[in-house]
This record gives C-alpha cells, sequence and structure tokens, in this order.
C-alpha cells in the first residue's frame, strides 16, 4: 500500500504504509478504502485483497486502525470483517462503506469478481460494526446488478437529491449509472391512481390512502434498498372510489425502503423510512 500526496503540482509519492512498522502487503490487488471504523475520530484504512486459493485462506477484508492521529496516521495489525462469525471472504473483494439503507449506522457494500454487489447491513453500531449475511444489489424490478466480471463501484450522490446513486464498471470497460429512483410512475393520459402514505417516518403502522377511478387489480410490495422484495401486504381486486390499507411494519428493521403501489395502468413507488 503506498501513499501518494497532492502537493499543488501534481502527485507525489510519500511513503509506503506500514502497520506495526511492517509494509501493508496483501496477496494480490490490494483495494482500500479510507473510514473511521470505530468512531473515534481518526481515519482507519479498510483493505480488500485477492487470492487463488480458497476460503477462508484469504481474499477478505482487513481493518487498520489507526492509533496515531489523522496528520500523521499510524496503524496497528490488522483484524478481518466478520458476518455470521465467519471471515468475510470475496475474490478480488472492493470494499465501500457507505449508510446504504439510511439508517445511521455505516454498512458495508462489496464488489468482487463475479461482477455483482453484496450489501451487508451492519445490525451493530457505528464504533463496533457487526454484519449478518448480505443481500445482492438489485434494480426496481428486482433484476441482480451484474456487471459480468471484476465490479467496481462508487456511491455518490450523483443527481443531489439527497439519494446514494451508483456508479460502477465491470469487465468490459464502461462505465454504468443507477440512479436510486424514489418515484417511478408509468405514463398514462390521465390520472388513474391518487395514492397518499403518512407518517413518514413509520415506526410499527403505516397508512396508505388510494383512489381509483375504476374497478382494478391492485398489489402493494415493499422493497429494500437493494431492489429485493420483501413484503407483499396487499394484494387483489378493488372496486372504483376511495381505499384506506393499515399495513404492519413492525416485523421490518430500521431503514430505508419502498413501497409500491401497482394497478392494471400505473404504478407508483415512493421511499419510506422505518425506524425504532
Amino acid at each position: 500500500m503506498m501513499l501518494f500526496l497532492e502537493t499543488g503540482n501534481g502527485l507525489t509519492l510519500a511513503d509506503t504504509l506500514r502497520a506495526n512498522g511492517t509494509k501493508i502487503l496483501v496477496t494480490q490487488n490490494a483495494n482500500p478504502e479510507v473510514n473511521d471504523w470505530n468512531e473515534d475520530g481518526k481515519k482507519d484504512l479498510i483493505v480488500g485483497e485477492q487470492f487463488y486459493g480458497p476460503p477462508p485462506d484469504t481474499g477478505n477484508i482487513r481493518v487498520y486502525l489507526n492509533v496515531g492521529t489523522n496528520s500523521n496516521p499510524i496503524f496497528s495489525k490488522y483484524f478481518n470483517i466478520y458476518s455470521s462469525g465467519k471471515p468475510i471472504y470475496h475474490y478480488r473483494a472492493n470494499p465501500r462503506i457507505y449508510d446504504l439503507d439510511q439508517d445511521g449506522k455505516k454498512d458495508l457494500i462489496v464488489g468482487q469478481n463475479d461482477g455483482r454487489v453484496y450489501f451487508y447491513k451492519n445490525v451493530g453500531t457505528n464504533a463496533n460494526p457487526q454484519f449478518n449475511g448480505y443481500e445482492l444489489l438489485r434494480t426496481i424490478d428486482n433484476t441482480i446488478i451484474d456487471v459480468y466480471y471484476g465490479s467496481r463501484f462508487h456511491l455518490a450522490d450523483w443527481k443531489e437529491d439527497g439519494d446514494p446513486d451508483l456508479i460502477i464498471s465491470g469487465y468490459y470497460g464502461y462505465i454504468i449509472y443507477y440512479e436510486n429512483a424514489t418515484v417511478e410512475v408509468e405514463e398514462g393520459s390521465s390520472p388513474l391512481l391518487d395514492c397518499t402514505i403518512w407518517p413518514n417516518p413509520i415506526q410499527d403502522q403505516l397508512n396508505l390512502n388510494i383512489e381509483l377511478n375504476g374497478s382494478e387489480d391492485v398489489s402493494i410490495g415493499i422493497y429494500g434498498v437493494d431492489g429485493r422484495l420483501v413484503s407483499t401486504p396487499i394484494r387483489g381486486r378493488f372496486a372504483q372510489g376511495f381505499h384506506r390499507f393499515r399495513i404492519d411494519v413492525s416485523n421490518l428493521t430500521s431503514g430505508v425502503y419502498f413501497i409500491e403501489v401497482a394497478t392494471e395502468k400505473r404504478r407508483v413507488r415512493d421511499k419510506i423510512l422505518i425506524v425504532d
């Protein structure tokens, strides 16, 4: 791991990063991320790696804690990040730290050699992140995001609308942009569906009003930020007029979700926040 500093005239190699006085050297393809992992106010180093052997030998994600200062970082011996009691293993791991579900806790998102993106929700705290399995990131139509080989990505608010978007590349060299779509409405010539959701944020129950201009099949689904359908609380045929639904969400963990109301002719999707 090498450090290049911006001097005003370009980048200059400043040093080889060290941990416990020894040069930081992973097996192959070091992929670093800087983040205050343990919330002590100092930037730490998170590094993904590659290894051709089987797990759990390596291919893990390492954390080097900064025991120095921000202006003069000194890194301690690394430890691996665990999920469900085992070291997280991804071939050519590309880790990023980001509060993807916007529940106030940093999560771990990992690209790897198979071209997909893995979301590890933080079920611990910011000072002591804990993980219990992963979900694959998906589009709003539930398609797994897959760039075929070697996913390398960044999360950023590309449109400056307050939501994290995904910029990703892979084997073929293209840069692909996935917009975080908080609302999707199918085009129609007239307003066939009037929908109101409250409260938001939500604790145990949300209320949803819809008004139909005719008898239609209605489906209401709740999706995670990874695009996975987690619940379909309402599905059926409803008559023209006003309908109010009370939907229990007490079994869902806190975080950001998307609720979709779909009729035969129109679909509305909006973001909801579930809190403890």
